[in-house]
């Protein structure tokens, strides 16, 4: 089956774009594994923020996901662990 994404301004529409949204899915399906199966209950936020910092640590062990302070209190001390591992 082809999905069309365009949204009827020429968007993307070839095999690759689709494949993207299969990558998509499968980051779905593990956030909803976690939410069903772990052993304490996790806010959803707290694991996309983390996701999103784990892909760009992967990119780049210098590169980190800075959301608002007050949405992740932590993320001072994470850097500092983090910048500590690269001396």
């Amino acid at each position: 089956m082809r999905v069309n994404t365009s949204g009827g301004r020429g968007g993307p529409t070839d095999d690759a774009a689709l494949a993207a949204y299969d990558d998509l899915a499968v980051l779905t399906e593990a956030l909803l594994l976690v939410q069903r199966h772990y052993v304490e209950e996790v806010p959803l936020q707290k694991m996309i923020y983390g996701a999103i910092d784990g892909m760009l640590l992967g990119l780049d062990p210098n590169s980190s996901f800075l959301p608002l302070r007050s949405r992740w209190p932590n993320w001072k001390r994470r850097r500092a662990a983090r910048s500590a591992e690269l001396v």
